[in-house]
This record gives C-alpha cells, sequence and structure tokens, in this order.
C-alpha cells in the first residue's frame, strides 16, 4: 500500500512509513468522538468486516462556517459532515489533520492507520 500511495502522490524524495495501524472492533452502541491524528502525514481506514459505514468527516473549517449562528436554527445548508459511502473491502486515505468520527453503530470491524513520510538524503 505504501507504494501505491508514493506513486499516486508523485513521491520521490521521500520515504512513506506506516507509523501506526490499529484495529476497530465496534460493539452495540460503540463510537468515536471527534479527533484528528495530529502529528502525521495520511491517515486511512480499511472497511474490513462493516455492514455499513459510520465514518464521518468534518469540514477543516467547521468552527468558522458556524461561528456566530444560532445553534437553534437549523444548519443544514451547510455541508460541515460528509457521510462516506463505503463497503467491505474499501480503503478511504485523508489527511490526518482532517478531523473524523464514527457514529454509534451495532457492529463492524475496521483496519486503521497513519501513514508518515521521511526524508531521503543522498550523499552524493
Amino acid at each position: 500500500m505504501v507504494e501505491e500511495v508514493k506513486n499516486l502522490l508523485n513521491i520521490k524524495s521521500c520515504d512513506l512509513y506506516i507509523q501506526h495501524i490499529w484495529l476497530n472492533d465496534y460493539q452495540e452502541k460503540d463510537y468515536q468522538e471527534s479527533h484528528a491524528h495530529a502529528g502525521n502525514g495520511f491517515s486511512f481506514i480499511i472497511y474490513y468486516d462493516t455492514l455499513k459505514c459510520n465514518t464521518i468527516l468534518e469540514h477543516p473549517a467547521k468552527k468558522e462556517i458556524l461561528c456566530g449562528q444560532n445553534p437553534e436554527e437549523d444548519h443544514s445548508i451547510y455541508d460541515t459532515h460528509f457521510a462516506l459511502n463505503k463497503k467491505n473491502g474499501d480503503i478511504i486515505m485523508f489527511p490526518s489533520w482532517l478531523s473524523h468520527f464514527v457514529k454509534p453503530n451495532s457492529d463492524g470491524k475496521t483496519i486503521a492507520g497513519n501513514i508518515n513520510f521521511r526524508k531521503i538524503l543522498k550523499n552524493d
């Protein structure tokens, strides 16, 4: 997967490596609060064994978009949350600074992780 990412991003002067990788095993009503993976390059999710994708990506300017808005009003005209339509076997990759969360769900397993860059120094 790392070599495919390097080719996709046309990266020649850096090594990519998987910094962290873990399994999320969601049980009845499990969820994940909004978070980001700061200090990393990219994050990924592999939809390994799940009936429905419950991952939501948040607009990076969500706070600024909603700043000053009356919280009791309908703000559905502002797209600040993006639901993903993914199925088993799908993989998504996104910048690690992008906040995201997982809605409460009843089951499913995903594999997630972070990919980082390391500059290649060449001795001439």
